[in-house]
């Protein structure tokens, strides 16, 4: 059975994470903690959880980009919404 409309999942564009003020390099990131979608980005409660579990990534994950501060995270967070 097909799940329904309301179910599935709505994954968003890279344009739609950069209009955020979202990095590029950081897309991906948060993709794989599976915020494939700005509707689950708003479900975050505290910008400081989120900010420990991307740089805990970058971290685990040996990337070789740039930081963010929670204030950063933060932006993103007020951004998604203030769309909604």
């Amino acid at each position: 059975m097909r799940p329904l409309a309301s179910e599935q999942s709505t994954v968003s564009s890279e344009q739609e994470y950069i209009n955020l003020g979202i990095p590029e390099e950081w897309i991906p990131v948060l993709q794989e903690l599976g915020y494939d979608s700005i509707a689950k980005l708003a479900e975050v409660e505290k910008h400081t959880k989120l900010h420990q579990e991307i740089m805990g990534f970058r971290k685990k994950s040996k990337l070789e980009i740039g930081t963010v501060t929670p204030e950063e995270v933060g932006s993103w967070l007020e951004k998604v919404r203030s769309m909604q």
